[in-house]
C-alpha cells in the first residue's frame, strides 16, 4: 500500500520525527532470531541472530509501572486473607523509522531491542503512517545484551603474553 501523497502532511511527519530524533536520539539494535537448529545426538540448541543497527532512533524516557497481582485463597482456614504483591517492570518506548531498516523488514513480536546494554522484549507495537513503528519494550532483568553488532570471539580478543621467570 502506498502512502497518501500529501506534501504538507509528509513533510510535517518527517520534521516531527527529526525533532524527536534530535532530542531523544540514541543508538539501538533490533535483533531477530532467524534459524534454530537442534542437534539430535547431543541435544544442543543453536540459533542465528540477525542484528540491525540503528544509529539514531527515538528512545523515550523509561517508565516504571507497578503490576499488582492479587491472589486470594478460596476455601480452607484462611479464606478471608488475601496476598498482595507488586512487581516492578521497566518499560521503554522506541520509535523506529522504516527507512533505517531493510525494505522487506517487517517487525515481529519475537524480535527484541538492545539499548544501553539492556534487552527489551517487544510488548506491543503499532505502525505509524507506514513510516515508523512505535514499539513498547519490556526490559528483561538480569540479561545483559551487548551493543556491538559484530562480536569478536573471546579467544581472539585476548592476547596472551608468555613470560619466564629469571632464576
Amino acid at each position: 500500500m502506498r502512502r497518501p501523497f500529501n506534501p504538507t502532511v509528509n513533510r510535517s511527519l518527517f520534521l516531527n520525527l527529526y525533532a524527536l530524533r534530535q532530542q531523544y536520539g540514541a543508538p539501538i539494535i533490533v535483533r531477530r532470531k532467524d534459524e534454530i537448529t537442534t542437534d539430535t545426538t547431543t541435544g544442543l540448541v543453536s540459533s542465528t541472530v540477525t542484528s540491525y543497527r540503528i544509529r539514531r532512533a527515538v528512545v523515550l524516557p523509561s517508565t516504571i509501572l507497578r503490576d499488582i497481582r492479587r491472589s486470594s485463597t478460596r476455601g480452607g482456614l484462611n479464606a478471608s486473607t488475601g496476598h498482595d504483591g507488586g512487581i516492578d517492570t521497566g518499560r521503554r518506548t522506541f520509535i523506529i523509522e522504516r527507512r533505517n531498516l531493510p525494505k522487506d523488514f517487517v517487525l515481529q513480536r519475537d524480535d527484541w531491542v538492545a539499548y544501553s546494554n539492556r534487552r527489551y522484549d517487544i510488548d506491543s507495537f503499532e505502525e505509524y503512517d507506514q513510516s515508523a513503528w512505535i514499539v513498547v519494550g519490556k526490559e528483561v532483568r538480569g540479561l545483559v545484551e551487548g551493543m556491538a553488532q559484530y562480536k569478536v570471539p573471546l579467544l581472539e580478543s585476548i592476547s596472551i603474553k608468555e613470560t619466564t621467570a629469571l632464576e
